[in-house]
């Protein structure tokens, strides 16, 4: 059974806090229709460090809007609480 991927919105209101979140795909709309996240260097990099440093992620959508619902395209939230003194 598939997984369920939450809104980023959806998660910041569960977690009563501003979150962290990341996209890596081409923001130019004629870019995106190839784009591959399980291929991007990038993405897959970013996703090592985090994994590396025991920082803590999970897949996540956009935020949601009730007129369309774009595909899954790779974005994650990183579970960090804003902490300038925090040193994760």
């Amino acid at each position: 059974m598939p997984r369920l991927i939450e809104h980023i919105d959806a998660i910041a209101r569960k977690q009563g806090r501003d979150v962290l979140y990341l996209e890596f795909h081409p923001q130019a709309p004629g870019e995106r229709k190839g784009y591959d996240y399980a291929r991007d260097p990038v993405r897959a990099g970013v996703l090592a460090w985090l994994d590396q440093n025991a920082v803590r992620w999970d897949e996540c959508g956009p935020i949601a809007d009730l007129r369309v619902m774009p595909p899954y395209r790779g974005q994650v939230y990183i579970e960090v609480p804003y902490d300038e003194a925090l040193p994760a």
